[in-house]
């Protein structure tokens, strides 16, 4: 029974996710309805299957951050994690893994920060298969992108997952050190406590 139950789900996810092209190509998207949690872990979902088996978004948040004046504003978050071997990786895959984090961008600024006043920015991290950072041994990159709503919010009408990507400012080729990495996660510890 519960085996059915799971069958029934996965084919309605395919299903949803599926459908066929628009007259101008898009994609029909799934619905994305529900909280703010919902809606990104919705997103991260939908770019991980549009992707083939290329990337895994594998972390949906949406932190609280103060500024100086103790004043909080939100923002959206994501790992994107390459999942296809390094050795394999070509010059095609590159280009799509940055269409897909544009896509993350356009998703989330329609179904999501267009709707929540409070929300500044997003960011998306992309890891590399080949990424390394302890033991003396690092490689590999992560690369960060961050985009305020303001930017965004005026390419809603663009298709282009390039101009997307171009609305956030990209820290090139970043290898993470072990100790700054421990560091930023040490930080993320502590402000989840603080919740």
């Amino acid at each position: 029974m519960f085996a059915a139950f799971v069958l029934i789900g996965i084919a309605s996810f395919l299903i949803g996710g599926c459908g066929g092209g628009s007259e101008s190509g898009e994609k029909l998207l799934p619905e994305i309805t529900g909280t703010t949690q919902e809606k990104i872990l919705l997103i991260a979902g939908r770019v991980t299957y549009e992707s083939e088996g290329l990337v895994t978004v594998a972390y949906a948040e949406t932190p609280r951050h103060q500024n100086a004046a103790g004043q909080s504003y939100y923002g959206v978050h994501y790992n994107m994690f390459v999942t296809k071997r390094a050795d394999l990786i070509t010059q095609q895959d590159k280009e799509r893994v940055r269409d897909l984090a544009g896509r993350l961008f356009q998703l989330t600024t329609i179904h999501v920060l267009a709707r929540e006043p409070d929300f500044s920015h997003m960011g998306v991290q992309v890891f590399d298969p080949d990424a390394w950072f302890v033991g003396g041994h690092e490689r590999g990159s992560v690369r960060i992108f961050i985009a305020q709503k303001t930017t965004l919010l005026t390419r809603t009408e663009n298709n282009s997952l390039e101009i997307w990507l171009r609305s956030a400012s990209e820290t090139e080729e970043v290898i993470i050190s072990s100790g700054a990495l421990e560091e930023l996660i040490r930080q993320l510890n502590e402000a989840r406590k603080g919740k």
